[in-house]
């Protein structure tokens, strides 16, 4: 935003050259980006933090120099004719919601001359980039700039019955604004409307019906604090950004409205020969008390690293406008001020007195250690950065996606039994709800990567996701890790050629990832999953417990999100994971005795799951310690339905070598508990 330095050194008594003014600036915190000009016409462009709505004028930036540098803050010149009896208002205003418009404020004025505005009020208005139209426009611009409340002026005569209602637009309604658009209108647009119809969008732009032109003689100067939400929700769905709802939007002063108005009218009846009407119109339905806080000594300690003494602290908040209550010997009872919206703790009051102090006395500290070892559960501790660490080792690249993810997108990944969370103001029409996956983020991050020329991507990410059980009930929230491989992240070298996503390439960096971090071995099961493809999903299970799904991804969703590569996929809760004992790795000498391995080719039904094979043959014996396939066959000779499967089984014993009778006794065991329980024979047998 740009100042014109000779408007805030009238306004703060200052008279520094501007490059001290700048450092003063910067100093506590707005930073001044660039100064432009010499001389009288030097302007600085200030970047003022999303929080600071009262640095959006040009009183709140000189408050700030007053305080940094020893100023004084000129009283706001305003002349207006007291109250005069208790006849009818001027005008009639109405607010239907509170909550949409905390207060209201209006001044009447009649035999109005609309002319050019004098040179000293054009030439700040340029210098603050903006554009000199008229005197009555002029003065609401000015006095927006200057006390950083934005004003409306309405042609009073073009107002039906003399009414102003602050409400809700009707279904059906139009506009047409001041910029020739005409506007339509839908119940979530905060409006102003006379007895018949809209004249103006609440904290934005007025109506063309009602504009000052040279022929007005008589006016309505509006003063208000519109709710914050409701002039961003009006703004964003009608795509329209001006600078008094830039002011809206980050919350004006309520205690200000008034004021502003008894300026702008000030300046009128000097500058318009106006007849301010002494009958102000001022609606504050529920004026809320103002803030009080504690601001103890050892707290700004305690975050400063450092003491300050409490009359210096004490001094800094008043010059910044904080009413101290009262001092004690080591705290004080603070009021904050109604244009000081973002100061809502004890911690803000230590941040203001920490600015003015200055940021470059705060000695370097080291943070007071503290061990929280007996609040970490011993079987968690550090799990899952191990399993991430191994996730790096397989080649994955962590991914970071938004929250806000498009309704349609975000359903693909829903099984009916839960509901998104959508959101009620969203900052854009792709990002509507809250992902009840991280998956949706991951397979567009891969797509991208993919129309970009790389050869293959290999994604993970951590994060929560949101669903509901009740479209009405507070969302329920889950950390997940979700993992995607697509393309052929892997293009080989000069002795192994280029190896594409692979399914049991991401359950094994997984099941190596559980490994390491001292979780249970990862076992599958087979599953159908909407969003995965048939034959090629599997759930997953770590100690027994659900964790999650693995699969490559289904052809329709793959082509919703148009992704052409096939994409393999795997997500997984940390919740329920981090419920799983993890034990931490023990040393064990190495084996003094050879293993003894028997192959097993092995005639079974195909529809016979491995788990259950493998988990029957280790429960048989702890001499058998693994237990792997590494040959499938397939042939009408085997019957119907069948398949051969070779399995390699190993046998030891801790203490010594074991002998071919007992491994020969073993081998039977096996057999017989296969054909046992599974139908499962021996091939060729």
């Amino acid at each position: 935003m740009k100042f014109c330095v000779e408007w805030l050194q009238e306004l703060s008594g200052l008279q520094q050259p501007a490059e001290e003014l700048a450092r003063a600036l910067t100093r506590i915190g707005l930073a001044v980006d660039t100064i432009e000009g010499e001389g009288e016409d030097v302007v600085f462009d200030v970047e003022v933090p999303s929080n600071r709505a009262d640095c959006l004028g040009y009183r709140g930036v000189a408050r700030e120099l007053c305080a940094a540098l020893g100023g004084r803050l000129q009283a706001l010149d305003v002349e207006v004719p007291p109250k005069a009896g208790d006849g009818p208002p001027p005008v009639v205003i109405e607010i239907t919601d509170p909550s949409l418009c905390m207060r209201y404020s209006a001044r009447c004025l009649k035999g109005v001359r609309a002319g050019t505005s004098p040179d000293w009020m054009a030439r700040r208005l340029e210098r603050s980039g903006v554009r000199p139209l008229n005197t009555i426009v002029d003065i609401t611009n000015y006095v927006m700039l200057e006390t950083g409340q934005p004003l409306h002026a309405f042609d009073q005569s073009h107002l039906r019955d003399n009414r102003l209602s602050v409400r809700e637009a009707r279904k059906g309604e139009k506009l047409i604004t001041l910029d020739g658009t005409e506007r339509h209108l839908g119940s979530d647009h905060l409006i102003i409307a006379d007895a018949r119809q809209p004249v103006a969008l609440a904290g934005l732009m007025g109506g063309l019906d009602s504009e000052i032109n040279n022929d007005t003689q008589e006016i309505v100067i509006e003063s208000a604090r519109f709710a914050p939400l409701a002039v961003r929700r009006t703004a964003r769905a009608l795509g329209m950004r001006t600078e008094g709802s830039q002011r809206f939007e980050r919350g004006t002063d309520p205690g200000g409205t008034l004021q502003a108005a008894d300026r702008a009218a000030t300046l009128m009846a000097r500058l318009a020969s106006a007849q301010v009407d002494p009958r102000a119109v001022d609606l504050y339905p529920a004026p809320g008390e103002l803030r009080r806080l504690s601001l103890r000594h050892g707290r700004v300690k305690a975050l400063l690293g450092m003491a300050i003494p409490l009359d210096q602290m004490r001094s800094i908040l008043e010059r910044l406008e904080f009413r101290v209550l009262c001092a004690g010997p080591s705290h004080l009872e603070v009021e904050v001020p109604s244009f000081r919206s973002d100061v809502e703790c004890e911690e803000d009051l230590v941040e203001e007195v920490a600015r003015h102090h200055g940021y470059d006395l705060i000695p370097s500290t080291l943070p007071e250690a503290r061990d929280s070892s007996d609040k970490v559960p011993e079987t968690t501790r550090g799990q899952v950065p191990i399993l991430l660490s191994s996730l790096h080792a397989h080649g994955f690249t962590e991914g970071i996606c938004t929250v806000f993810v498009k309704s349609n997108l975000n359903h693909l990944w829903m099984d009916g039994s839960d509901h998104s969370v959508r959101l009620v103001n969203p900052l854009s029409e792709t990002g509507d709800e809250l992902r009840c996956s991280l998956l949706p983020g991951l397979v567009a991050a891969t797509r991208r990567n993919l129309n970009h020329g790389a050869p293959g991507v290999a994604l993970y990410e951590t994060g929560v996701v949101f669903r509901t059980s009740d479209a009405d009930a507070k969302p329920n929230e889950e950390n997940r890790l979700a993992l995607v491989m697509a393309g052929t992240p892997s293009l080989g070298t000069w002795n192994r050629g280029a190896s594409g996503a692979d399914l049991f390439d991401v359950k094994g960096a997984l099941e190596e990832g559980l490994e390491r971090a001292g979780w249970p071995s990862l076992e599958t099961r087979p599953a159908e999953v909407a969003w995965l493809r048939s034959g090629r999903t599997a759930q997953l299970l770590c100690g027994e417990r659900p964790i999650g799904w693995l699969g490559a991804l289904h052809p329709e969703t793959a082509a919703a999100l148009d992704v052409d590569a096939e994409t393999m996929t795997a997500e997984i809760s940390l919740t329920e994971l981090e419920r799983v004992p993890a034990s931490p790795h023990r040393y064990r000498p190495l084996p003094r005795t050879p293993p003894v391995i028997r192959d097993l080719a092995l005639v079974m039904p195909r529809q016979q799951e491995f788990a259950e094979v493998a988990e029957a043959i280790r429960k048989l014996d702890s001499r058998i310690v693994h237990v792997e396939p590494f040959d499938r066959y397939e042939s009408k000779k085997l019957g119907p339905n069948h398949i051969s499967l070779a399995l390699r089984v190993t046998f030891h014993h801790p203490e010594r070598t074991l002998v071919s009778e007992e491994v020969q006794e073993m081998e039977d065991q096996i057999l017989s508990q296969l054909h046992e329980r599974f139908k499962i024979r021996l091939r060729g047998a």
